[in-house]
């Protein structure tokens, strides 16, 4: 379920799943993986130290992690519209009705997305170096 839970985040952000598992404190990092953390407390029964382990997180951050978003939302309007739209995305695969396959098809996609995007981006740096090189 958390697999779901960042695999929706991270297309929404245009992050790979991988770079959220860094120690990073950057903000381009650390919100995205806040936020995760937030909806795996609410979604899932993972322990907190379930949830840290995951990340490599300690209970600690774990804990400052749900506190800071839970702030955010009700101190920020547009990021509690970004929490809203992030939450109907989630609810949309999480539904009980779906089953196991629909679930992993559904990973599965936002995995091939994410691949796709990176191809792209790839593409297109190369595509700056043939021309850098003429």
């Amino acid at each position: 379920m958390i697999q779901i839970i960042e695999a929706i985040i991270c297309q929404e952000r245009g992050l790979s799943p991988q770079s959220l598992h860094c120690k990073s404190r950057d903000t381009e990092v650390r919100e995205p993986r806040q936020i995760i953390v937030h909806f795996a407390r609410l979604k899932t029964t993972m322990s907190l130290y379930q949830i840290g382990s995951y990340f490599n997180l300690d209970h600690a951050t774990v804990v400052h992690s749900v506190k800071a978003v839970n702030n955010m939302i009700d101190t920020d309007r547009d990021f509690k519209k970004r929490i809203g739209i992030y939450k109907a995305a989630i609810d949309q695969y999480t539904d009980n009705s779906l089953n196991d396959r629909m679930i992993a098809i559904a990973v599965l996609k936002v995995e091939i997305d994410n691949l796709k995007r990176q191809l792209s981006e790839k593409e297109t740096i190369l595509n700056h170096l043939q021309n850098l090189m003429k």
